[in-house]
């Protein structure tokens, strides 16, 4: 199923709503870019309402890999907004948001055990890529060639990203299905709507972890405009 998508105009992500056969529960996933227009942010922020519940993204690590901290100016750059920045829990105060994510200890833990070289690889590699959007691409060069600081993308690093795409992708993916699981648990026989906030990348799993792996099906799917070329 496609998640995130550019044509001529615009680029838009899918938001899908997931229903099971006598269960309370549904989830509803909004793909994240880390960067877009105020309008995308809002538009996302205006649907959480639905949830009851809301599981969301985030790493506020200081060390680590570079392209974390690149998104503001590349945003600059482009005339486009911050995720962190734009998308608001004002007016959903009724929303429970549950951060289920790494925390920045686990993080920089976890990246200090990769080896040494590959992580200045890593850095090094992310950089260059940073260096080249910032001034050459304009945010159609940003769709067609999906770009690093567009999603939670992992560079291919000539085979050697094992460790990386470990920490930025599975790991991540695993502690956000645990709360997935543990939200389920808690709330047993209470109808509860969960929305997932995350990058699109980690949407992909979770949507297969929510069909193959729990029986739920696709009850409706739209589409929200992230940005205009």
């Amino acid at each position: 199923m496609q998640i995130v998508s550019g044509n001529a105009l615009d680029v838009r992500v899918a938001v899908y709503h997931f229903t099971k056969l006598n269960s309370p529960h549904q989830f509803i996933t909004f793909p994240m870019i880390h960067i877009g227009e105020p309008q995308f942010y809002q538009e996302v922020a205006r649907r959480l309402a639905q949830c009851d519940i809301v599981l969301y993204e985030g790493i506020t690590a200081k060390k680590g890999i570079f392209a974390i901290k690149s998104y503001e100016s590349i945003a600059k750059h482009l005339g486009l907004s911050l995720q962190r920045e734009e998308l608001k829990k004002k007016g959903l105060e009724h929303v429970e948001f549950i951060h289920a994510d790494l925390s920045k200890q686990e993080f920089e833990g976890y990246w200090k055990k990769i080896p040494l070289h590959q992580r200045m690889f890593f850095n090094s590699i992310t950089f260059l890529a940073y260096i080249y959007t910032l001034t050459q691409s304009t945010r159609a060069d940003l769709v067609k060639d999906n770009n690093i600081n567009l999603r939670d993308e992992v560079p291919n690093l000539f085979g050697k990203q094992k460790k990386i795409d470990d920490l930025i992708l599975r790991r991540r993916d695993q502690r956000l299905i645990h709360h997935m699981e543990r939200q389920i648990k808690i709330y047993a026989n209470t109808p509860k709507v969960i929305g997932i906030v995350y990058g699109a990348r980690h949407i992909q799993t979770i949507m297969q972890y929510l069909l193959d792996q729990q029986g739920y099906t696709v009850k409706d799917a739209d589409w929200i405009t992230a940005f205009h070329r």
